[in-house]
């Protein structure tokens, strides 16, 4: 699977989420559904072992390359 990174883009999206006036708890589940996500859309052909996060996959799902 490919979480390699997922922890920092929680941790990330917490804060960012916390910066914009979300309180503690709505903070967290916005923070878990875009590291779930990232997770969901990660990188696996990159390098060896688990592969990092992908945080703009649904942004860029169904863009040409």
């Amino acid at each position: 699977e490919n979480t390699h990174g997922a922890g920092c883009t929680c941790a990330s999206a917490l804060a960012s989420f916390l910066a914009h006036g979300f309180g503690p708890v709505e903070a967290a589940r916005r923070a878990h559904a875009l590291a779930s996500e990232a997770v969901e859309y990660g990188l696996g052909e990159i390098g060896k072992g688990a592969g990092p996060v992908h945080v703009l996959g649904r942004v860029l799902e169904g863009v040409e390359e």
